[in-house]
């Protein structure tokens, strides 16, 4: 393959992932507004003013990407990063949940939460005659109304939890890909700041929950570990009972199985390693 085509094939992907990038930022600023609500400080649209705010953020990330590359290189040098980005992240959502006391349950949450004690209490899962939410997050929440009673502080239990857990499966992840520590702490120093993710501290939430699970399964499956592949597939499962749309990860693992050794990508990867050869010689002359 012609190194051409291999870079237009890369503008393309770097197209595709910045579309995907520009509708994330989007999606979390609109949803993190949308949070404003159930404190009563509801915006006059907030899809406008979220779309003006992800733009003005990601024009901010373009004009300054190698001074925030140099900022993230001097944060990973930080001593302890990983434990001060893990107290972080649960001292932001204990101080946004006392904040944003009372906390009421709105749309999806408030379903869920019923849906829960339905479990809970022996009843029908079914709202109105109908089951249409996915059964993961009732299922999590009803066994910690078991263990831990009705309380109002019981979705920022469960949001700590699932907080602590993702970040804990963050380290274990990047420890057994054999990749430096400092980008674990990194990592889950995003994930302790994300606005959508502090915001919805107190509320009854799908996404932290998926977060936790997903990446505790994926720790379990990367620890080598025969019998942890049992619990893993498990923990996933409920990830997908959370979030349907993850029944179809393992077509995704299989697609990337295929590529991986497929002859076209052993090509690609010959074609670049042939052009950075090239170069590399090149420079030595």
């Amino acid at each position: 393959m012609q190194p051409i085509v291999i870079d237009k094939m890369s503008r393309f992907c770097l197209v595709v992932l910045a579309l995907v990038m520009a509708f994330a930022t989007f999606a979390s600023f609109y949803l993190s507004l949308s949070q404003l609500k159930s404190i009563g400080f509801a915006l006059p649209v907030p899809s406008a003013i979220a779309g003006a705010l992800a733009v003005a953020v990601l024009w901010a990330l373009a004009s300054s990407k190698n001074r925030i590359a140099s900022i993230f290189q001097q944060i990973q040098r930080t001593p302890h990063l990983f434990e001060v980005a893990l107290a972080l992240g649960i001292a932001i959502r204990v101080a946004w949940w006392w904040l944003t006391l009372p906390e009421m349950q709105v749309s999806d949450g408030d379903a869920y939460l019923r849906l829960a004690n339905l479990i809970y209490a022996g009843k029908d899962y079914q709202l109105g005659g109908y089951a249409f939410w996915p059964p993961g997050t009732p299922l999590v929440y009803a066994a910690f109304l078991f263990i831990l009673g009705q309380h109002g502080w019981l979705a920022l239990a469960v949001n700590l939890v699932s907080f602590v857990v993702c970040a804990v499966s963050i380290r274990a992840v990047f420890s057994r890909l054999g990749m430096a520590p400092s980008f674990a702490g990194l990592s889950v120093a995003l994930l302790a700041m994300w606005p959508s993710l502090f915001f919805a501290a107190g509320q009854v939430s799908k996404e932290s929950l998926v977060l936790g699970l997903l990446s505790g399964g994926f720790a379990l499956l990367l620890s080598r570990n025969a019998w942890l592949s049992i619990p893993s597939g498990m923990v996933c499962g409920l990830a997908a009972l959370t979030q349907p749309v993850l029944l179809f990860l393992p077509l995704l693992f299989g697609f990337g199985i295929t590529i991986t050794v497929s002859p076209l990508t052993s090509a690609i990867l010959g074609s670049i390693e042939k052009e950075r050869s090239g170069i590399a010689s090149a420079r030595t002359r």
